[in-house]
Order: structure tokens, then sequence, then C-alpha cells
């Protein structure tokens, strides 16, 4: 056991607080002025807990707080750069994430501070991973393809960077669920906003009938997104637990039987699974097929919470050639069964 493993075990308490200082620091490195709500909001605090820290960060001379809000002291940058390095040791996962690779068999892991099942935090620590992995580097992407959820909500809330006016950004799945903000069709136009470049939706409702399905999949709206789908050069995902879509989407009884049914452990893109991965229901009509996601050159799963486990593990025996990024909570229930 090393020194940061000892600190996190006999003092987590003050570790947390002070992380949460950290990251204040860090965000008001980034802004020029931000007021308490924004930092709340951003960091997933509360707004009382935000302005004990301020009030801590003032009282030490590495901020300053006025009417336009709190700012970052050169101290505080000082300090900023020491607790980088400090922090990146304590939460270091390269070990963990290895060895969640190997286990699952995938392309490559990138493991968060957190368990989002009880920590929203988490998924913002999540999303900002993705936003580093599309903004922060070339990739080249002409099209770029988004599922909804929650996870990939944070995702499109939280990118930062332009990519190219260039590219398009399109919906794998339609107006799915009563949570129309976590929609594929919201996170594109969310995405395709912040990336300052195209964006389409699939415009079609929740519980239609394969009849209809089959005439609005030929309209022009739904091909112009459908025709796009061989030519995705990433794609970014959400995986959910079929017990939490139940109350959220509607299906038929047949439908409704087997998601609910003991086997179905996880579901994303559109595609139900059992533990070892195995398609117990598939997309109508309209939805990547199997063949499609293969030919993706690069994809990326976001996904946390030690409640999702089951799911991304079966995910993952669907679908190896990803790039997962999940949180402690989901890697430690992971490599501990």
């Amino acid at each position: 056991m090393d020194i940061y493993s000892a600190q996190r075990l006999i003092g987590e308490d003050a570790v947390n607080t002070m992380h949460e200082r950290y990251n204040i620091l860090k965000f008001l490195s980034e802004t020029d002025h931000a007021g308490r709500r924004m930092i709340s909001d951003n960091l997933f605090l509360s707004e009382r807990t935000v302005r004990n820290h301020l009030e801590y960060l003032e009282m030490k001379d590495l901020i300053t707080v006025g009417k336009s809000g709190a700012a970052i002291k050169k101290e505080g940058l000082t300090a900023l750069s020491v607790l980088t390095d400090y922090f990146s040791r304590m939460f270091s996962s390269k070990e963990k994430e290895t060895a969640l690779k190997e286990l699952l068999g995938i392309d490559d892991v990138v493991i968060v501070r957190g368990d989002s099942s009880f920590d929203q935090l988490s998924v913002h620590n999540i999303a900002y991973e993705a936003d580093k992995i599309l903004t922060g580097s070339p990739l080249g992407a002409k099209v770029i393809a988004v599922s909804g959820g929650n996870t990939m909500k944070a995702v499109s809330d939280n990118l930062k960077g332009m990519i190219s006016d260039q590219c398009t950004v399109i919906p794998v799945r339609g107006a799915v669920g009563r949570s129309h903000a976590a929609s594929a069709n919201s996170i594109s136009s969310t995405m395709g906003m912040r990336l300052k470049c195209n964006a389409y939706r699939l415009n079609i409702p929740d519980g239609i009938s394969l009849a209809d399905l089959d005439v609005l999949a030929e309209s022009p709206d739904i091909t112009a997104v459908t025709d796009l789908y061989d030519k995705i050069d990433i794609l970014f995902f959400g995986i959910s637990d079929p017990k939490i879509l139940i109350e959220n989407r509607t299906f038929g009884e047949l439908e409704k039987g087997l998601v609910s049914s003991p086997l179905c452990v996880g579901e994303a893109l559109g595609f139900y699974l059992d533990s070892e991965g195995r398609v117990i229901k598939s997309p109508e009509k309209v939805g990547l097929s199997k063949d499609q996601i293969n030919r993706i050159p690069k994809k990326y799963a976001v996904a946390g919470g030690s409640g999702k486990s089951k799911a991304i593990k079966a995910l993952c025996a669907f679908i190896n050639d990803i790039v997962l990024i999940t949180d402690e909570g989901c890697a430690d229930a992971l490599l501990n069964k």
C-alpha cells in the first residue's frame, strides 16, 4: 500500500473535501469568472457546499470573490499545478484499466473517479473524458453518431471544443422514451450546436406500430439520416439497465415480456442483451444493424456505476472493439466478481 492509498483509506472525507476544492480551482482556471450557481451546476455540488469552499479558498488567498463571481489568483494556479500531480497519483487507475481491459476483452478502458450510481459528479467526470476525446485531438471524423441516455446528455452538455463545420452529428435512435431531453435527437442537436457543425434528428414517435414504421422509414426525413449509417466515423453511445427502461419507454406486451425477463441484463443502441452478450431483442427497422456497428472505425461506450456492471459486461461481449469510459464503482464491481 502506497501513501496515496493509505490517505484514501483513513481520511476519505478529508480527501473528498480537498478534491472538491481542487475541482473548483480547476473550473475557475478554465473560466474568467464564475458565480456559485454556475460552479454548482457544472460540478454537481450544492450551492451551500460551493459557498463554503469559496470562503475557504478566498481565506487562503487562492481566489478572489466579487460581484462578477469568483476568479482564480496566481497563487491558486500554483496550488492547482501541484495538486494536479498529487491527485493524478492518488487516483491513478492505469493498473485497474489494464486489468478491466483484459477482463472484458475490449480495445481500451478509461476509468474516472467515483460511482455514478450514487454520485452525479462521476457522470461529469465521464463526460469530461469524452470531451477530451472528441475535441482534444484531431479525429478526422466526418459523421459522428450518438445515442440517447443521461450519461450521453452529460457528454453533450459539457462539450467545450469545436471539431469542424464540415462534420455532421446524427442520432442512432429516434424519440425513444419520455425524457426528450436525454433522447438521441436532443443530444444530436446539442452536440451539433456546441461543435458548430450540422446535426440531424430522427423524428420517430415512441410506441409506433410496425406497419406505420415501415412507411415512415422510407420518408426523406428519415432516409436523410439512415443513409449516413454506413458513413459513420465515430460512435458515442450509452449503456442502460433494461429494468429502468421499462419505466420510461412504451413496449408491446411481447416486447415487455422479453425486456423484463431475468435473462435481459443490458441495452445499448436498441439491442437488448443477455449476460453473454446474446441478442434478446433487436431494433425495429430504424437503427444501426450489428454489421453497421462492426464497420464503424471508432466506438466509445460511456457508462458508469456499480449498478450497471452486468449491462456493461453484456455489451462488451456483444461488441468488443470499443473504448469504454466508466467509473471506479463499475470497474470495482466487475473486477471483484
